[in-house]
């Protein structure tokens, strides 16, 4: 917020917007590249921002200028302090960084550290020091708070919950430093001596950004809610009708505050009600609940975006009740399959309770991402135990994205099957998007998962008929080695090994196998029999020759 009352708003399209007290909006480009992460009013009467490989300044007249950030070049946070200007600076290790009125820099490391850290909140503390927000990156890089001195001393605290992801921070009344724990769901307190506090969000809430208000409190962005908290820890917070995703705040002269909703790109106005009165509603974090016979279940979750009116989501937490008592809760843990610092991605879409092997119990399933590019897919579902009186959560692995499964009762006996792909498939013989897959059907009973596409010839019958399709397109005109495996997969489960043998002996006749380049087959045989061969290798592996 500009000292003449107009609002400035960092995007995510190369730019930086201002809001002018009448309302009109002017837009600035920063560069090409350029994306702006944070913005800070100068005492020069200009703005000055910090973002992707940029940090920069616009002055009143609209000039824009612009300095690049060296190493990583991931500047995600700035201050204002004196006259200069200090802004994070990613990498391994980081640096906070001193902008000169000038656009010259003065780097100073975070010592001591081989982790890198993502620190995307920067004060300006009441003993002259700059104070920021650590979240680590890797198994070694616990979350935390930093201090740099402005000659270069570095010292930190780490925070007492491991994965706690701190954002925002800002100097408090009290002489102290508060910050968001957006994982923790929690607000938290560090004094300069380097005591900690927490303050948990009771409804659960997952705060983001922080700022002092004129009333001597603090005044927080959580989800599509905003919060006071006094410097005492009492909470209060209140719904922002039709808001998507909260995460900038800035306090107005007036005691009023602007939002930045991320997911709707809108500016919301609040103004608090006299003396920080309660709300009508008390505010919850994103919930969607379903149901079939006596099972219930809701799930929690930090929205990250919407797509179609469904939520895309992290941070999920699920509560499961029977009969109107609950039985389980649990926050999703991460997938064991992957690495364990990816983090738990859905849509709200895939979260259901039903029946699926149709013994009369309902399940409750949910299905998540890692959000990679491509990978991964997998399901979480949960199954009544009668004799612990609970439920019981498994995992399924898919892998990736076009192995995520439909469920289909295919033979219509009220037990659904889990129509997928064989993601061991994959990448084995071309790109992601040259590599086809053979049709995979699972079962599910009990707890466990059955490989029962043997038993479903019709659907391998359909599956195999696609694929020649797609390598009759496609053979003589490009590589068609990433096709014909999953195609040969479906011939042996249909007993009709012979018939990939006399294609794969025409191909290589033809020249349809030949490897053109090294580039074009990098990690593969190039000549077509050392590709006939390492296909063979494949199907024994994955089981679809026996021996």
């Amino acid at each position: 917020m500009a000292d003449d009352g107009s609002l400035w708003i960092t995007d995510e399209y190369h730019g930086v917007t201002r809001l002018e007290p009448d309302g009109r909006v002017r837009e600035y480009t920063i560069s090409e590249d350029g994306v702006a992460a944070d913005i800070v009013d100068g005492a020069d009467g200009a703005v000055w921002f910090a973002g992707i490989e940029t940090v920069g300044r616009i002055d009143r007249t609209g000039k824009v200028e612009t300095w690049r950030v060296d190493g990583f070049g991931l500047a995600r946070a700035i201050t204002a302090v004196d006259g200069t200007f200090w802004f994070t600076n990613e990498g391994a290790p980081g640096r906070i960084e001193r902008l000169s009125a000038a656009g010259a820099t003065t780097g100073f490391s975070v010592t001591g550290v081989r982790a890198s850290f993502a620190m995307t909140g920067i004060a300006a503390g009441p003993d002259g020091a700059l104070w920021f927000t650590q979240r680590g990156y890797g198994r070694d890089a616990p979350d935390g708070i930093g201090r740099m001195t402005t000659d270069g001393r570095y010292s930190s605290w780490p925070l007492p919950r491991r994965r706690a992801a701190p954002i925002r921070i800002t100097a408090g009344p009290d002489g102290a430093l508060w910050f968001t724990q957006q994982d923790a769901h929690a607000i938290g307190h560090i004094t300069t001596t380097g005591a900690i506090t927490g303050f948990p969000l009771r409804t659960g809430l997952s705060p983001y950004d922080i700022t002092a208000g004129t009333d001597g409190a603090l005044w927080f962005t959580a989800d599509d809610c905003i919060g006071r908290i006094t410097t005492s820890g009492h909470v209060t917070s209140w719904p922002v009708r039709n808001a998507g995703r909260l995460i900038g705040i800035a306090a107005a002269s007036d005691g009023s505050f602007w939002l930045a909703d991320e997911i709707t790109s809108t500016v919301w106005h609040f103004t608090p009600p006299k003396e920080a009165a309660s709300p009508a509603a008390t505010c919850y974090p994103p919930a969607v609940t379903r149901e079939a016979g006596s099972t219930q279940a809701t799930l929690v979750y930090r929205r990250l975006d919407r797509f179609n009116h469904v939520d895309w989501f992290t941070d999920a937490r699920v509560r499961i009740s029977r009969g109107g008592r609950e039985l389980f809760s649990e926050v999703v843990p991460r997938n064991p399959r992957g690495e364990p610092e990816y983090g738990v991605f859905g849509s709200a879409g895939g979260f259901a309770v039903r029946d699926i092997d149709g013994d009369g119990e309902p399940e409750v399933m949910l299905e998540l991402n890692w959000n990679g590019t491509h990978c991964c897919d997998w399901s979480r579902i949960y199954r009544y135990d009668a004799s612990r009186n609970t439920y019981v959560p498994g995992n399924h692995f898919w892998g990736n994205g076009s192995a995520a499964p439909k469920l289909k009762d295919l033979d219509r006996d009220g037990r659904s099957e889990f129509l997928s792909q064989d993601d061991r498939f994959a990448y084995d013989f071309d790109g992601y998007a040259g590599s086809v897959r053979p049709i995979q059907i699972w079962a599910y009973d009990r707890g466990v998962f059955h490989d029962v596409t043997r038993s479903h010839p019709d659907q391998i019958r359909r599956d195999t008929a696609e694929i020649w399709r797609l390598y009759l397109k496609y053979r003589g005109k490009r590589s068609v080695r990433g096709i014909l495996p999953a195609w040969a997969a479906d011939q042996y489960m249909l007993g009709r090994g012979d018939v990939v043998d006399r294609v794969l002996d025409e191909a290589r006749t033809r020249g349809y196998l030949d490897c053109t380049s090294a580039e074009a087959c990098v990690g593969e045989p190039r000549s077509a029999d050392g590709y006939i061969g390492a296909v063979k290798r494949l199907l024994r592996k994955t089981g679809y020759i026996a021996g």
